[in-house]
């Protein structure tokens, strides 16, 4: 390259001209950047932190660490894993079906619980991290303002707690200006218009988000189940059975990553079955061996407690207050012997001391193989 621009004379002898030609070109290529470089490694880092869900390693962070990095995963888990996806809950239908496939001779069934849960932990670092990457050409190049960017724009509230993103925007403004605030501006602009504020793919997010939800594991349904369960899921997404198998299918959302939706050898449910609302009510699972879960009702619902309750409660609580103001009152002027008192105490007790019912859990339909009948066929993976 050096021979090329050493062939190519100046057409004039000026000091200007000479400064011009001897200036080195340089690379804005993210992709050759030092910064991008070292993003990589962090994040291939940090991102198996987030699949292993070693938490503890994040307490300590350690100079070595990017702090933003550290920042990114912990958001990402309170923010994605906000269903019970980290834990195994006792009273669901997930850890059943689990404990019946152990019992069937399924020994394995607790490392593919592992892997199911470890491949939706990475697709939902990944789906993070490429919002992140679509900032890097407002930034030069530069993955940590690409990321301290993501992270103001996805809450903005970060700003009273992290002084990297505080002194971020201290920067831009000072240093770009108008020009900095348009773009910022714009960028919290579509944010705010999207559910998923980064415009992160909202089909692939539910999913993820939802792999080994003990109420609602997508890992152990059969593909038209998953679609059902989405739906009902994200309401407010258009999707498709033929957009959930396309991403069942895919090998990894980033260059760097080859994960994928991992499912139980063994799917026994077969359908998931809504209300008009499209409200999960009851799950279809096929197999004697599931006979015992057969019409069993679990205590988590799906169904909202609805308005209707909460005020109910909210004029439940204010009666008792004037009820038990009186009480006091009576007491006080009258004395605990009054008819007065007998009266306000009468009124007291009268008031409800429960709140409405909550919603009936999810329950369980069983379909049983017929003694005669011959064994299903594989299912198609």
């Amino acid at each position: 390259m050096k021979k090329t621009m050493a062939a190519k004379k100046p057409r004039t002898s000026s000091k200007r001209s000479r400064t011009k030609a001897k200036k080195p070109v340089q690379d804005a290529s993210p992709s050759t950047s030092p910064d991008i470089s070292t993003a990589e490694k962090n994040f291939v880092y940090f991102r198996q932190l987030f699949v292993d869900d070693r938490e503890e390693e994040l307490q300590v962070r350690p100079p070595c660490q990017d702090t933003t990095f550290a920042v990114l995963m912990r958001h990402a888990e309170s923010a994605l894993f906000n269903n019970r996806c980290s834990i195994r809950h006792p009273e669901s239908i997930q850890e059943d079906i689990i404990g019946i496939l152990k019992t069937n001779g399924v020994d394995d069934i607790e490392d593919q619980y592992m892997k199911a849960r470890g491949s939706a932990r990475g697709i939902l670092f990944d789906t993070v991290w490429r919002q992140v990457m679509r900032f890097l050409e407002h930034e030069n190049g530069s993955s940590k303002k690409a990321l301290l960017r993501a992270l103001l724009i996805e809450d903005p509230s970060i700003l009273f707690g992290d002084d990297e993103v505080a002194e971020y925007l201290h920067d831009g403004i000072v240093n770009r200006g108008s020009r900095f605030l348009q773009e910022l501006a714009e960028d919290f602009n579509n944010a705010e218009r999207r559910e998923q504020r980064l415009g992160a793919d909202d089909l692939t997010w539910v999913m993820a988000a939802n792999w080994t939800n003990p109420d609602c594991p997508l890992w152990l349904m059969e593909r038209p189940a998953i679609y059902q369960a989405c739906r009902s899921l994200d309401r407010a997404t258009p999707m498709t059975e033929s957009a959930v198998e396309k991403r069942l299918k895919s090998s990894g959302l980033l260059p760097t990553s080859t994960d994928h939706f991992r499912r139980a050898t063994s799917t026994p449910i077969k359908q998931v079955v809504c209300s008009d609302e499209k409200i999960i009510e009851k799950y279809l699972v096929k197999g004697n061996a599931f006979a015992p879960l057969h019409g069993k009702e679990y205590p988590f619902s799906f169904h909202p407690p609805g308005k209707h309750a909460d005020e109910k409660i909210q004029k439940l609580n204010e009666a008792c207050d004037v009820a038990l103001k009186k009480v006091d009152e009576s007491s006080k002027h009258y004395g605990e012997e009054s008819a007065e008192y007998r009266a306000a105490r009468r009124e007291f007790d009268s008031i409800p001391d429960k709140a409405p019912p909550s919603p009936r859990g999810y329950r369980v339909r069983v379909e049983q193989k017929r003694k005669n009948a011959s064994s299903d066929a594989a299912v198609d993976r």
